[in-house]
């Protein structure tokens, strides 16, 4: 596999994803929920380093992707050991993923080829709820139903049903 220059290093693109992964899960945002200018600059950089830089990155992105998309449950139950390839599928799984769907927007921007990373302005009751079950192996959308007598049940919701219009302007 191609490897690129990383901050005076040559990493392959595997140990750049774990690397920016790690550095993500412990930036300010994931950390402490802080969307001070500084944090989501920093945020947004690490970001950018998990793009790919080369033909044969790309390819290893549109791989991902495509199976992601072809049972994006079963996908994101085996990456279980492999987090870091989430950063390849999307900006929405990456802030579902740590968690930070209420604190930050992440948003592709066409004209810079670039993620940019903005403070979540919505209303944390529009977005849908994340939640993991059975432990930690699987990652499911699911939103809160009242069942009577003071309980909930949790009704599973598939991630290409949700209107993101319609969450937008709740």
């Amino acid at each position: 596999m191609d490897s690129t220059e990383h901050s005076g290093h040559t990493l392959t693109f595997t140990a750049r994803l774990k690397t920016v992964y790690k550095q993500l899960s412990n930036s300010r945002v994931v950390k402490n929920r802080e969307t001070d200018d500084d944090a989501l600059q920093h945020f947004g950089r690490l970001c950018n380093e998990c793009l790919p830089c080369n033909e044969a990155e790309i390819e290893v992105k549109n791989l991902i992707k495509n199976l992601y998309k072809c049972n994006p449950t079963s996908f994101l139950s085996c990456i279980i050991d492999d987090p870091y390839v989430v950063l390849l599928i999307d900006a929405r799984n990456m802030v579902i993923h740590f968690g930070i769907q209420n604190v930050v927007y992440i948003r592709w921007d066409q004209t810079t080829n670039s993620y940019c990373v903005e403070k979540n302005i919505r209303s944390p009751t529009a977005s849908a709820r994340f939640y993991r079950g059975r432990g930690s192996r699987s990652m499911q959308w699911s939103s809160p139903r009242y069942t009577g007598r003071n309980r909930f049940d949790t009704q599973l919701i598939d991630m290409d049903d949700i209107d993101d219009d319609r969450i937008k302007n709740e």
